[in-house]
């Protein structure tokens, strides 16, 4: 069960990061930065898996790789200033959250499926 709330969070965190990136690139409103006050869920996620489900492994690396690449092109684009780009360039870099945050969603879609088939066994 506290894996799937985890998964809901991670999900919920990464649109939520979509939205600001978004705010950003078109706007120019500033990220707000976020303090760590635990365990981050990704993290708890990760320790969840090692010590209960092992089969889950391959599942959580893919589904790390996928976390990895959205923050990646999060973090190179929150650091550019987009005032003077085109509206068409503010579009296409946009985009490019859009696709990665679609591909989160259907990974967390998968790996709920793949725990609840677990838990149903």
């Amino acid at each position: 069960e506290r894996i799937y709330e985890l998964l809901i969070t991670i999900k919920m965190d990464y649109g939520r990061s979509l939205g600001e990136i978004i705010n950003w690139i078109h706007y120019g409103i500033p990220i707000q930065e976020k303090g760590i006050k635990e365990v981050p869920p990704l993290v708890e996620l990760e320790m969840h898996i090692n010590l209960y489900f092992p089969e889950l492994k391959e599942t959580h690396k893919e589904f790390v790789a996928h976390i990895h690449a959205f923050g990646k092109i999060f973090m190179e684009s929150r650091f550019l200033d987009h005032k003077n780009l085109s509206l068409t360039k503010k579009q296409s870099e946009t985009e490019k959250f859009i696709a990665s945050s679609e591909v989160i969603e259907s990974k967390v879609a998968a790996y709920q499926e793949k725990i609840a088939g677990i838990v149903k066994t």
